[in-house]
């Protein structure tokens, strides 16, 4: 594999390990270096273990962090978003939404969003969604199971969306190439809640980034890498 730079581009970088929390603040440190550290809410716990390092403990009820209203996250026409996460519970019923990343507010305003999401048929699925004005585009994954480490890569390329699922050894990949457009209006962008009073996660975080480029299918499959070591990302 010739030699990967995930830090060209990338925006925010967050572990969860220990020794980027500083509990003093409550934040968790931004580890790309721009300084968009991540303000924790509720009572997310630090310090649980994962495949990767260590992760955080969100409850579904009221934990979420938050990161200010940046221009980096709205002022766009390509992005990527990835996590190592594992959902632990969720709720079965038609609208119910576990979001593990939001740009955006409520449901009428939201921009993008990574999230768990359940139409009704019973069975949780991921999904990546884009929301312009009354347009909505959603790309739908089922490589999801409950208790178990799954890693997501999710990019949006001048209107076309990809989503890219790892878990259990098993990869799926779903595209939407017809266009849609982001807005440019600014708001802020929250981990493990759709805006602070919905949507929230429920399980664990132990890795979260988002870059201002498309990264490509060899960044993807290293991400995807469980293995490896996080630092060496960078």
């Amino acid at each position: 594999m010739s030699q990967l730079n995930l830090q060209d581009g990338l925006e925010a970088w967050y572990t969860f390990d220990d020794v980027d929390y500083d509990g003093g603040r409550n934040v968790v440190r931004d580890r790309s270096g721009n300084g968009r550290h991540l303000a924790l809410n509720g009572g997310v716990s630090m310090g649980k273990p994962s495949p990767v390092g260590e992760a955080a403990s969100f409850d579904g009820t009221d934990d979420y962090g938050v990161i200010g209203t940046d221009p980096i996250f709205y002022d766009q026409t390509e992005f990527s978003m990835f996590a190592v996460v594992r959902a632990d519970s969720f709720t079965t019923s038609s609208g119910s939404v576990n979001s593990i990343f939001a740009f955006g507010g409520g449901a009428n305003a939201r921009q993008y969003q990574l999230s768990v999401d359940d139409d009704g048929s019973g069975s949780p699925q991921l999904e990546f969604k884009i929301t312009s004005g009354s347009d909505s585009h959603i790309l739908s994954n089922d490589n999801l199971e409950l208790g178990q480490f799954v890693s997501v890569v999710a990019t949006y390329d001048d209107g076309e969306m990809l989503f890219d699922v790892s878990s259990g050894g098993q990869r799926k990949v779903t595209t939407d190439t017809s266009p849609i457009s982001l807005e440019t209006t600014p708001r802020q962008f929250f981990v493990g809640a759709l805006d602070g009073a919905y949507d929230f996660w429920n399980g664990l975080m132990s890795l979260a980034g988002h870059s201002s480029r498309v990264v490509s299918e060899q960044e993807r499959d290293y991400i995807h890498d469980m293995t490896a070591r996080r630092v060496s990302l960078l």
